[in-house]
């Protein structure tokens, strides 16, 4: 009985993975980025004393370990990195990149396998930070403070998928897919449902799907320009193994 219970679990979870089929989009240099003009709408602090809640999920597949990288970011408001010992870390800045929190995830083994991260942030303090892999809390520690954090600002910056700035470097190298902003703190059973199916389409700021530009399936049509042409899109399936190696984490986590 237990036999076939894994059997119908293994099918089934399987069965969940035919959308990662879709096309995605593939950053293979220093130059390749997009950005997204500047909106009120990616900035959740005043500046003065408060923040509100946001989050952002992303399905990503580094093709470097041991870079540090950043997966997207808002100058110096907010920002979704990989770092050199491959923790994801996300920052939240006030106007200066010295007065941040953060929160970091356990050092993850991305290599070669399609990985979906979110980070969520309640709008209060470092301890409303949170980091999801693969549909579950992942995290190194709580969230910490340096200097003096009182709330992100809202400035000019463009969004930019795969780069920290136009100029900074620490790009990404991969491929990306399913970028969603939030304007709330999504709840962890809210995560999983997002790992398994996507199917939020409430409270969202932007969705870039990036299957074959930078478009904005969100409701504030907030499109995206790929930069200098140099975003690719790839329609290939992922592989057999990747497909294998993300049903046993799910099934692991099953049982666990």
């Amino acid at each position: 009985m237990l036999n076939k219970i894994l059997f119908t679990l293994s099918i089934l979870s399987l069965s969940c993975f035919s959308q990662w089929g879709d096309p995605h989009a593939v950053f293979i240099n220093e130059d390749t980025f997009a950005t997204v003009a500047d909106n009120s709408l990616f900035s959740f602090g005043d500046g003065a004393s408060t923040d509100v809640p946001f989050s952002i999920s992303i399905w990503v597949n580094f093709s470097e370990i041991n870079v540090y990288e950043t997966i997207l970011s808002k100058n110096l408001e907010w920002t979704v990195t990989k770092t050199q010992s491959d923790h994801i870390e996300f920052v939240l800045m006030d106007l200066t990149g010295n007065d941040n929190i953060k929160i970091f995830s356990n050092p993850i083994d991305f290599d070669g396998i399609w990985t979906y991260i979110v980070c969520t942030y309640n709008g209060v303090d470092e301890t409303g930070l949170r980091i999801y892999i693969n549909g579950v809390t992942n995290e190194l520690g709580p969230g910490e403070e340096s200097f003096t954090y009182v709330a992100m600002h809202d400035l000019t910056g463009d969004v930019i998928i795969g780069a920290n700035s136009a100029f900074s470097g620490n790009t990404f190298y991969g491929s990306m897919r399913n970028v969603k902003i939030f304007d709330v703190a999504l709840t962890a059973a809210q995560v999983l449902t997002e790992f398994e199916d996507e199917s939020k389409t409430t409270d969202l700021v932007a969705w870039w799907k990036l299957y074959v530009d930078i478009d904005d399936f969100g409701p504030n049509g907030l499109d995206g320009v790929n930069t200098n042409k140099s975003v690719q899109f790839d329609d290939r399936e992922i592989s057999n193994l990747e497909r294998v190696s993300i049903r046993e984490i799910r099934t692991a986590r099953f049982w666990r």
